[in-house]
């Protein structure tokens, strides 16, 4: 296992795609985090003061990068690739054959990579949450909004089990489909199109709506989205934070033990 491990995190940190993807993530967290922290100030300013709402909902918002209000958690689909990448150039490049032959041991390949994998992404989030957090009560220092707020400091680690599931996820998935191309579009056209379709149709037709209403809220990344989402901006009630989580998860760990299956079992 230590040999795994070693390897792993050999290749990890000399793949240049994991550094460009590390700093695009880092860069555009922080980014996100500013402009929020910006507008919020000139707003508070132009109203006297900070309202209720406010108090309530910004520090969560720059923590997040505007995920728990507006967006998705951009970060987390930036660093997800990093993840793709841990299985798709092994498969795009032949590579796994030679990592086979430095480690034959398949299950122990298999837990080292999510595990290297899945402690970067966890760092990288929690490290540009915090870089956000301490960016925001800077820019609003002077404002009487308190940023450093147990709400905050709760939706940095929500924000970082987020990221490790759906990194974990789409990971799981390009080992199964050992295609990175495929899960690179299918990361994005899920989430984004596919569901949002789904819903909307089943939204816009009563039939539908009374039949799988409360089924659509059980979409993977649907569900998912409660993990963070502190407004609801989507159609029919959502699910909480907890049975979110249980959802993605779920589904991450259902794929990941079908990778590990199949891992094992079929030809390098």
């Amino acid at each position: 296992m230590t040999e795994a491990l070693t390897y792993e995190w050999l290749r990890l940190r000399t793949l240049r795609s994991t550094w460009w993807l590390t700093g695009l993530a880092v860069l555009l967290g922080i980014g996100i985090a500013l402009l929020i922290s910006l507008a919020a100030r000139s707003e508070i300013s132009g109203n006297g003061g900070a309202s209720a709402d406010d108090v309530r909902f910004l520090p969560v918002a720059v923590v997040s990068q505007g995920s728990a209000i507006f967006v998705p958690y951009l970060l987390a689909y930036v660093v997800a690739m990093i993840g793709v990448f841990a299985w798709g150039h092994e498969y795009r490049h032949g590579m796994v054959r030679t990592t086979l032959t430095a480690v034959p041991q398949r299950t122990s390949v298999w837990v080292a990579k999510f595990t290297v994998v899945g402690l970067w992404v966890l760092a990288v989030s929690a490290l540009t949450g915090l870089v956000s957090l301490l960016l925001g009560a800077l820019v609003l220092s002077g404002t009487g909004l308190p940023m450093l707020t147990g709400e905050a400091w709760q939706m940095l680690g929500r924000c970082a089990v987020y990221a490790l599931a759906l990194t974990w996820l789409v990971t799981a998935f390009t080992a199964v489909v050992r295609h990175q191309v495929v899960a690179l579009v299918l990361m994005f056209l899920w989430p984004f199109l596919i569901e949002n379709v789904i819903s909307g149709v089943v939204s816009a037709v009563p039939t539908l709506d009374r039949l799988f209403g409360d089924v659509v809220r059980y979409l993977p990344f649907d569900a998912g989205n409660a993990i963070i989402r502190e407004v609801d901006i989507g159609l029919g009630a959502p699910l909480g934070a907890w049975a979110g989580f249980a959802v993605f998860a779920g589904t991450a760990v259902v794929l990941m033990v079908l990778s590990l299956v199949l891992f094992r079992g079929r030809d390098a």
